[in-house]
């Protein structure tokens, strides 16, 4: 899909120049745009909020104020892409992803035990089952890609937090699947990854889910940036100071 961001030679040069300053990136120079559309056989055409299940293409940019010379709307330059699912919280979630392929149906799995009652003593003990999601939408993070020349640069959180952001995920249970594909990063770099994308994150080792179930809830992908050096180098992930929270 052609992407709706008009590419601006400024704003690259822009970037470039401050990653090879080592300055930080201002996380609010990071931008993103969704597009949603009725994934599988739907008869909710002119009802989307009931839509049982619905897909999202995000496109994810770099488009800095420069003084003197403004980008317009949706002026930048490309950093990444991602795909993401909303699944009907009045749905069954093993059931939607199902319908699509076999990782789908897992993480529906993971979904099921995360936001859905059942009869399980164990499972609840085990600490997955996550009352407050109840009657909450779902969302699953299937693809999250920066381009190659973005790699390795520390974006990777900033960018997932504005993509995230776009498509509606704050507040709702975000799932997201670590690829144990060779040819990717490596799954216990991506596990790890994602772990840190909130500060209440869990793991579903039976079906290699990670979970937010309430993403950035109180300020959680804030909190998750304290002390995190490694990744840290957007500004506006400023500290949180002990009892200040929304």
């Amino acid at each position: 899909m052609k992407t709706p961001v008009e590419h601006s030679t400024k704003a690259e040069e822009h970037l470039r120049q401050v990653l090879d300053s080592g300055a930080n990136v201002d996380v609010n120079d990071i931008k993103a745009i969704a597009l949603w559309t009725l994934d599988c056989d739907s008869d909710l055409t002119h009802d989307w909020g009931n839509a049982w299940l619905m897909s999202g293409q995000v496109w994810i940019y770099y488009s800095p104020w420069i003084e003197g010379d403004e980008l317009e709307q949706y002026e930048g330059v490309m950093i990444g892409e991602m795909s993401v699912y909303r699944f009907h919280h009045g749905m069954a979630a093993t059931v939607i992803g199902d319908c699509i392929d076999q990782d789908l149906y897992e993480a529906g799995e993971a979904m099921r035990i995360v936001t859905e009652e059942y009869d399980n003593d164990e499972l609840y003990l085990d600490g997955l089952y996550q009352p407050e999601t109840m009657g909450k939408h779902r969302y699953l993070l299937a693809r999250f890609d920066l381009l190659p020349k973005y790699q390795k640069k520390r974006l990777g959180y900033a960018s997932l937090h504005i993509g995230l952001q776009a498509a509606g995920c704050e507040g709702f249970p975000t799932f997201v699947m670590p690829s144990k594909i060779e040819e990717d990063a490596g799954w216990q770099f991506l596990k790890d990854f994602y772990m840190g994308m909130d500060a209440n994150t869990l793991y579903v080792e039976e079906f290699n889910t990670v979970c937010a179930p309430d993403y950035n809830s109180g300020r959680g992908v804030l909190k998750a940036r304290q002390g995190d050096s490694a990744h840290n180098v957007c500004e506006g992930f400023e500290e949180v100071e002990d009892g200040d929270e929304d």
